[in-house]
């Protein structure tokens, strides 16, 4: 008897995903599967079980369109096996959930027959005999080879008129496999789909076109909305003109929740239910179970950044926005103390305006998945050192020193140690003299004027080739390969920008005009020495050689026969002055004829966009050096968080975060308190420091948890420390911002969010956890109802909720008068309330002007809370001590 059923087909199907699909492609044996690590990103436990899905939905609409065949075809299969036609789908279902099975790679498919072989196990141990089994794994071995597939349907035994209704089980493995490869290449051809349709007796693609054309839409989307489609995939119809495509959307911390759910299929199988031509084609039989089975893990897997405290000192001066640097620099004259920047990207200048511009998008990764998951983050992007004013010095004149010998492509690093350095309170001429200044001005705006004379190379000005045929005939000794090894040896980044400067000449001006005279201007800067010291020959031996003639390139362009073209890729190279791209060695191919006009002039558009990034650049870094040294100053609170540096994760879940190689990258700005509502760093101590920063700087609510929270709610989210976070706690703080009650709500959040740090300190249970765990969340519950969403502030509001939650603390008095640390915080608590209640702020200001803080906890001092309520006849006794602003705001009641 087959041990397989509709009942326990998704369970049988999980059985094969946990024992193949889950473990490493290496062989190797995982022992905790669900470990929050992905071990196959591409052929994996999703691509299985989305390939068993799309066997199923196109056995479905076969069944609709070819039906005579489909049921034939069944009925053959059901003899021979000597079993029922649904036994026989579900086979068909379940060998193509195997046909991965055996891979030890993710690129072509070499483990076919291994694979096979897995099936063939895997079938026998539900009851089928071998030579059964093998019906089914044959057509995993010869999915893609039907003529070989059928020469062993005869050698199993089945006739040979039966041999197309056996092959149906060999297109529906084909089908479903080939249907999944939209999330892994970047060009889908229909033809995969339509060559096997094609071969199915009674189907007429003219007629069933825009039937699959419409059901591959929709699959193409729930790959896509799955977070696994891993490169732009673009569909294209039999004629290869593309009909539809989507960006990349592979994430693989989105995927774990149906790559690591109780049952895979289960869950991939659930979400049909949002494409309804999907849906119409799936059994009733499957949707139950997957509505039965679908249960993902509750993982907690959010974007992350790693850095130190000393990025938070910097937030303050960029109202909180986590954001690229160079957009830090321009907007608030303020660059990062520390930080990956090399390899962050900034070591490239960049092809837009720094408002424009992508470089230097700030990375994350995430808690659990990929390969910036947590472990990598701590270990490597959250210890960086305290900078020393040493370092920022050398950093910044270690830059200035290189800066033109590479073209100033490390404009972007020498804009950051320049800020840091001035960040740390050096004086301008500490960090460069003003000769050195003046020099540096020099030298930027002549490689500006640079770029401008490479858009004239190709144009206007070429290599004159009679002019090398006179030096030759002028000179007995003189080669064609002395000229070509002088232009190379001269004619580099910093003898040209050094001529500009030396000669003043604005090549921007003369490329706006370029006349026969400013043309001739602009050749100065080309025009060669009278003696000459080469790089000659293959070992670039030196070699000194006299010119009768110093000028090689001319205005008269030649007759070119020879055909070059520029590459834009390489710019980069080209910008950075690499030996293999730099303009020396394009000027020498240029007398050489290997190299002609066109090349330079696909150069000269590239450098048109570069210019423009460069100035802006310039322009940056002028602002920079007139900013008053008080812009660059720092608070003491600053200094500690710089000073004495310390882990800190930024947690997110923005949709702004995107994909980006391994990592993801996002250009968008990052607001502490709005984007960014969770951080955690290394230990208690500094967590309680975190906090009271937060704190005073009173931005919307931040959690602060501890690294070792992260990792445990990481693999389960129940871990997470709780929260006081809420959008109604949000509302009320926004809307009071501009309200006299401003200073006393968040007061109020500040003190729930100690009592809530306290909470997080007891063990689940225990009868003070109990306690502050039923106030907090009661409190919530009372915010929810006193400041609804959208809905103005309320002084009849306010005052019923201040009374509510004393209520709530009279409640758990017995439990919380247990804990001076609580006791001290509730105290402060109702201080706040008594003064919101009816005489806010009057009560509040007269208490703060006076040092009281009333204790109502104390048997002794009880009547205090009445005595708060009294407190307003002796205001009036006492407004002469009060401030003007204090005695406005008096007025008020």
């Amino acid at each position: 008897m087959i041990k397989l059923n509709e009942d326990n087909f998704a369970l049988k199907i999980q059985e094969v995903i946990e024992r193949f699909y889950l473990q490493p492609l290496d062989g190797s044996v995982k022992e905790n599967l669900k470990d929050s690590l992905i071990t196959r990103p591409i052929h994996g436990a999703m691509h299985a079980s989305r390939a068993t899905l799309w066997a199923i939905v196109m056995d479905e609409l076969l069944r609709k369109l070819v039906p005579e065949f489909v049921n034939d075809a069944y009925g053959q299969i059901a003899a021979y096996l000597n079993t029922e036609k649904k036994t026989v789908s579900l086979l068909v279902y379940i060998t193509t959930t195997c046909h991965d099975s055996a891979r030890k790679g993710e690129g072509q498919d070499l483990w076919e027959a291994e694979s096979a072989e897995n099936t063939q196990k895997f079938l026998e141990s539900l009851g089928l005999p071998k030579a059964h089994a093998q019906v089914f794994a044959y057509a995993i071995k010869w999915k893609d080879e039907p003529e070989k597939y059928r020469h062993q349907l005869l050698e199993l035994g089945v006739e040979e008129d039966a041999l197309d209704a056996f092959d149906y089980i060999r297109k529906l493995v084909n089908l479903g496999d080939n249907l999944d490869i939209m999330r892994c290449v970047r060009s889908f051809e229909l033809s995969f789909i339509f060559n096997t349709l094609n071969s199915i007796p009674e189907f007429d693609a003219s007629k069933h076109y825009e039937v699959i054309i419409s059901l591959v839409k929709s699959m193409h989307q729930m790959i896509y909305d799955q977070y696994d489609m891993r490169y732009g995939c673009r569909v294209l119809d039999l004629n290869y003109a593309p009909i539809f495509e989507h960006p990349p959307s592979h994430t693989p911390f989105r995927k774990l929740k149906y790559e690591h759910a109780a049952n895979t299929f289960a869950a991939v199988v659930k979400e049909v239910f949002n494409y309804s031509e999907i849906k119409a084609l799936v059994p009733a039989s499957i949707l139950k179970c997957a509505n039965e089975l679908a249960e993902s893990p509750d993982f907690f897997d959010p974007f992350i950044h790693g850095t130190t405290s000393a990025t938070l000192a910097l937030l303050t001066k960029t109202e909180f926005q986590l954001m690229p640097t160079l957009k830090m620099l321009d907007t608030y004259h303020a660059a990062p103390m520390v930080g990956e920047l090399t390899q962050g990207g900034y070591s490239i200048l960049g092809m837009k305006k720094i408002n424009e511009e992508d470089v230097g998008a700030i990375s994350y990764g995430n808690v659990l998945s990929g390969s910036y998951n947590l472990k990598k983050i701590t270990s490597n992007y959250t210890t960086f050192k305290s900078l020393t004013i040493k370092e920022a010095l050398d950093d910044f004149r270690d830059s200035f020193t290189r800066g033109l010998s590479q073209g100033f492509s490390n404009l972007n690093l020498l804009l950051i140690y320049f800020t840091r350095a001035r960040q740390l309170q050096l004086p301008l001429k500490k960090i460069i003299s003003e000769t050195e200044l003046a020099e540096l001005n020099n030298q930027l705006a002549a490689t500006i004027q640079f770029y401008y004379f490479l858009q004239l190379l190709g144009t206007y000005i070429f290599p004159d080739f009679a002019a090398i045929d006179e030096a030759l005939s002028s000179s007995k000794i003189l080669t064609s390969r002395d000229i070509a090894d002088a232009v190379y040896s001269i004619l580099n980044i910093e003898f040209l920008v050094n001529n500009i400067i030396r000669h003043n000449i604005n090549l921007k001006e003369i490329l706006a005009n370029p006349n026969e005279e400013n043309l001739g201007r602009a050749l100065k800067i080309m025009e060669l020495p009278a003696t000459v010291r080469i790089k000659s020959g293959f070992f670039s031996e030196n070699k000194v050689i006299d010119l009768p003639i110093t000028q090689f390139f001319g205005l008269q362009q030649p007759i070119e026969d020879y055909k070059s073209k520029y590459d834009p890729k390489q710019f980069g190279y080209f910008s950075r002055n690499s030996s293999n791209y730099c303009i020396n060695l394009f000027l020498e191919n240029y007398v050489n004829k290997n190299q002609d006009s066109g090349f330079f002039i696909g150069l000269g558009q590239v450098a048109k966009d570069y210019v423009v990034a460069l100035e802006d650049r310039v322009r940056l870094f002028n602002d920079l050096v007139r900013a008053p040294q008080e812009q660059f100053s720092l608070t003491q609170d600053q200094r500690t968080l710089i000073q004495k540096n310390y882990p800190v994760i930024l947690m997110s879940e923005s949709v702004h975060i995107k994909p980006f190689g391994d990592e993801y990258r996002n250009v968008n700005p990052m607001k502490m308190g709005e984007d960014i509502r969770i951080i955690a760093t290394d230990t208690a101590a500094h967590q309680k420091q975190l906090m009271h920063f937060v704190h005073r700087q009173q931005l919307n609510p931040v959690q602060v948890i501890l690294i070792d929270d992260l990792k445990k709610a990481g693999i389960d989210k129940r871990y997470l420390p709780k929260s006081i976070d809420t959008p109604h706690l949000r509302t009320l703080l926004t809307q009071t911002k501009t309200a006299p009650q401003k200073e006393l709500f968040f007061k109020l959040y500040t003190l729930l969010d100690e009592l809530n740090y306290k909470r997080n300190k007891f063990q689940p249970g225990t009868p003070a956890f109990f306690a502050l765990d039923r106030f907090l969340d009661n409190v919530q519950k009372e915010i929810a109802t006193a400041f609804p969403l959208e809905q103005p502030l309320s002084e009849a509001k306010i005052r019923e909720f201040c009374q509510k939650s004393i209520q709530l603390i009279d409640e758990q008095k017995v439990e919380l008068q247990k804990h001076r640390g609580i006791l001290g915080v509730v105290d402060k608590i109702l201080t706040v309330l008594a003064s919101l209640i009816v005489f806010y702020p009057a009560v509040y200001l007269y208490q703060r002007h006076h040092k009281i803080q009333h204790t109502f906890f104390n048997t002794e001092t009880g009547g205090k809370a009445a005595q708060a309520r009294a407190t307003l006849g002796q205001i009036s006794d006492q407004t002469d001590n009060f401030s003007a602003e204090e005695e406005q705001r008096l007025e008020f009641i």
